[in-house]
């Protein structure tokens, strides 16, 4: 069982300094979109009057 544990620690440390390491070079960086890739939904909203009449 304490096997198990250290186990779990150490690979806890090792994710952590790696994270650590990669926010500080910048190679965790979001990767870039082209602008016609995006596409955009665009939903109606009823008027008042078309919600009174539906009643």
């Amino acid at each position: 069982m304490g096997l198990i544990i250290a186990l779990l620690l150490i690979i806890g440390v090792v994710l952590i300094v790696t994270g650590i390491l990669r926010i500080g070079s910048g190679e965790d960086k979001p990767p870039q979109r082209d602008e016609e890739s995006r596409i955009e939904v665009v939903y109606r909203v009823p008027s008042s009057r078309e919600r009174r009449n539906r009643k």
